[in-house]
């Protein structure tokens, strides 16, 4: 295996010296999983021994209900532990929600701020994400928690430390403003005063 990040090596048998705590942190997992299903509890103090597939389906249940947070441990560097890393992704954490976020139900325009950095030449910018309608340059939005208008000047790309000229924004886009009176990130903008 290279230092440098070479391709990760087969699994290997784990060393005699190693092989007690080993087995040791293997049944703290397994009866930190199998606490959380009943029947998997009940087999497994029976003896009976429990297939992989199964303690996967528990796992990634108990992760989706809160009840655990699985671990890894890896060396980027060194390119070490990726593989377990991507098998407990695949088997043992649910997949993304996909609902459709609430900020953007409506009619109207709604840009959520999502964070705020200082430059040292542009000011404070302030990047944020259109969920409806079109965000475009001089326009006019109110916040959305102090019920303040703020004037957007020129809208931008942050591409890094770049900042490129946009004209506009439209629904899932994500863009930069700067010098806005008094945003902070999590406000949300909308084209008029309403509850969102």
């Amino acid at each position: 295996m290279d230092p440098g990040g070479a391709r990760e090596g087969d699994p290997v048998a784990i060393p005699d010296s190693m092989a007690a705590q080993a087995a040791d942190y293997r049944e703290r997992l397994l009866d930190a999983v199998v606490e959380t299903d009943e029947g998997l509890m009940e087999r497994y103090l029976a003896g009976e021994e429990l297939d992989s597939t199964e303690i996967a389906a528990a796992l990634k249940t108990a992760v989706t209900k809160d009840e655990l947070y699985p671990v890894a441990c890896g060396v980027a560097t060194k390119n070490l532990g990726t593989h377990a890393l991507l098998d407990l992704l695949v088997e043992g954490v649910p997949s993304p929600d996909r609902k459709p976020h609430p900020i953007g139900e409506g009619e109207g325009t709604t840009a959520f701020i999502f964070k705020t950095v200082a430059d040292p030449f542009a000011g404070r910018i302030n990047a944020f994400r259109v969920y409806s309608g079109t965000v475009a340059a001089d326009s006019t939005l109110v916040n959305t928690r102090d019920h303040a208008k703020e004037r957007l000047g020129g809208l931008m790309f942050m591409q890094g430390k770049d900042h490129d000229k946009a004209d506009g924004f439209g629904a899932g886009d994500i863009g930069a403003v700067a010098k806005l009176k008094d945003v902070q990130t999590g406000d949300v903008l909308a084209d008029n005063e309403r509850t969102v």
